[in-house]
C-alpha cells in the first residue's frame, strides 16, 4: 500500500517538476489527428464502404423478414396449418438469420476499423515521437483520452494540426521505404 502511495505521489509530482524545471509540455488530439490526416481519411472512407456493403446485406435480409411477417398477418387465417407452420419456420429462421448476420457484421466491422486504423495510429505515434524530440518537448499529452485530467490548456501548446500537417507531407512528399514514408532506414523514426 505504501509502494502505491509513493507511485501516486510521484505521479502527482512530476508534472510539477517538469513544469519547474521549464520543460516544454503540448497537447494533441490523437482521434483528430488520426482522422484529420490524409491517411486517417481513407481509412473513413474505406471503413464506411465496407460497413454499407454489410449493411446492405443486412438490409435485405430484413426486407424479406418484414414481408414475410406482413404476408403472416395478413394470410395467417387464410392458410393452411402446413403452409402456416412452414411460414412460420421460414420467419424464425430469418430472424436468427439476421441476428447472426448482424452479429458477425459488428465484428467484421471492428476488424476492418482495427486493420484501417492501427497503422495511422502507428504513424501518428512516430511522426509525435520525432516531433517531440526535434522541439524538445519533454511531455505531450493525448486531450482525446479523458484520462489525462487535463481541464484546460491553451491552443498554443496543441501540436495537432502541426501533426496532421506533417503526416500528409510525409505521405506525399516522399515514397519512402514501408512504413512511416520519409522517416529513416526501415520506416522508423529518423531522429535518434
Amino acid at each position: 500500500m505504501r509502494f502505491l502511495k509513493l507511485i501516486l505521489l510521484a505521479a502527482l509530482v512530476s508534472p510539477v517538476t517538469v513544469l519547474a524545471q521549464g520543460a516544454k509540455i503540448a497537447v494533441i488530439n490523437v482521434d483528430t489527428a488520426v482522422s484529420g490526416s490524409a491517411a486517417g481519411k481513407a481509412a473513413i472512407a474505406e471503413r464506411q464502404a465496407f460497413f454499407d456493403e454489410r449493411n446492405a446485406a443486412l438490409q435485405a435480409t430484413q426486407v424479406e423478414l418484414t414481408r414475410l411477417q406482413t404476408e403472416l398477418q395478413t394470410r395467417e387465417r387464410a392458410l393452411a396449418p402446413a403452409a402456416l407452420a412452414d411460414l412460420n419456420r421460414d420467419i424464425q429462421d430469418l430472424t436468427t438469420k439476421l441476428t447472426r448476420d448482424g452479429e458477425d457484421a459488428e465484428l467484421a466491422l471492428q476488424a476492418k476499423q482495427d486493420e484501417l486504423f492501427m497503422p495511422v495510429f502507428e504513424k501518428v505515434g512516430l511522426m509525435l515521437e520525432t516531433y517531440a524530440r526535434e522541439l524538445g518537448f519533454a511531455v505531450i499529452f493525448d486531450v482525446s483520452n479523458p484520462q489525462t485530467g487535463i481541464i484546460y490548456f491553451d491552443e498554443v501548446v496543441d501540436v495537432t494540426t502541426e501533426i496532421i500537417r506533417r503526416l500528409d507531407a510525409a505521405e506525399t512528399t516522399e515514397a519512402g521505404p514501408p512504413g512511416l514514408p520519409g522517416t529513416g532506414p526501415g520506416g522508423g523514426p529518423g531522429v535518434n
